[in-house]
C-alpha cells in the first residue's frame, strides 16, 4: 500500500541523515510498492508490503540485492538511512581501475582527436614555461628523486618549452604525451610520479585546450 505522508517524509528524513542528497534522490509510490532512487548511481531502496509485514529491499552500486523484512517501521527508517549511507559511500568512491584507464588513455593522445592545432600566444608561451617549471619544483619537493633524474625532467620541459613556440597546440599535447609515455617505458622516473606531472599539467594547463582537450582534470590517486 502507499506510505502516508509522515512515512513519506521519514523516508526524507532518513535519506538526508545518510548522507545523500536528497535533490539527487526520486520517490516513486505505488500501490504496492515504494521506490527510492538515487538517479546517479541508479541504486534504490525499494518498501514491500503493509503496516506490521514490510519487505525492504537496498540496492547500492553493483552490489547484489539485500532483502529484509520487518514487523517495525523503526526499522524501516533505519534500513533507510543506512542505504542513504552505503550509496555515498559507493558513489564517492573512485573505481581505481577506471582511473588508471583514464590515464592511459591520456598518455596515448586519445583525448586529443578533437583539440584544434592553433598556435599559442605569447602569454600562453611564458604561462607554459612558469607552470611547467613550478611543476617540476613540486615534484622535487613531494618525491624523492635523485639529481639525474631531476635534470631529466627539467630538460623535458626546456623541450617542452621551446616546442610551444613553433608547434599547435594539438601537436605540443601529442608531444607532452610522448615525453611522459617515455619515462614510464624507459623507467627514468617511478610511474606515479609521471601521473603526478600529468594531474598537475592537468590543472594548471588545462584550459588551453579546450572542453574536449586536456581540460578534464583526472580524480585524486
Amino acid at each position: 500500500m502507499k506510505p502516508e505522508k509522515w512515512k513519506r517524509n521519514a523516508i526524507f528524513k532518513a535519506v538526508a541523515a545518510g548522507g545523500l542528497d536528497t535533490n539527487t534522490c526520486v520517490i516513486d509510490c505505488g500501490d504496492e510498492q515504494t521506490r527510492v532512487t538515487h538517479v546517479p548511481s541508479a541504486s534504490y531502496f525499494q518498501l514491500d508490503g503493509s503496516p506490521g509485514r514490510y519487505s525492504t529491499t537496498a540496492v547500492v552500486g553493483d552490489l547484489l540485492p539485500w532483502t529484509v523484512s520487518t514487523t517495525l517501521w523503526q526499522i524501516v527508517e533505519e534500513r533507510v538511512e543506512r542505504w542513504a549511507n552505503d550509496v555515498k559511500a559507493d558513489f564517492d568512491m573512485p573505481d581505481l581501475w577506471v582511473e588508471v584507464q583514464r590515464r592511459r588513455e591520456v598518455l596515448t593522445g586519445v583525448s586529443s582527436k578533437n583539440v584544434e592545432n592553433t598556435p599559442f600566444t605569447s602569454v600562453e608561451q611564458a604561462e607554459i614555461a612558469k607552470q611547467l617549471r613550478q611543476i617540476v619544483e613540486s615534484v622535487r619537493k613531494a618525491h624523492a628523486l635523485s639529481n639525474m633524474q631531476i635534470l631529466t625532467l627539467s630538460a623535458k620541459v626546456d623541450d617542452l618549452v621551446a616546442a610551444s613556440a613553433r608547434i599547435g597546440r594539438k601537436d605540443w599535447q601529442l608531444l607532452l604525451y610522448g615525453l611522459l609515455f617515455t619515462l614510464i617505458v624507459t623507467s627514468v622516473v617511478p610511474p606515479g610520479v609521471v601521473y603526478d606531472i600529468l594531474d598537475l599539467t592537468l590543472r594548471a594547463l588545462g584550459y588551453l585546450f579546450g572542453n574536449d582537450g586536456i581540460l578534464p582534470q583526472l580524480p585524486p590517486a
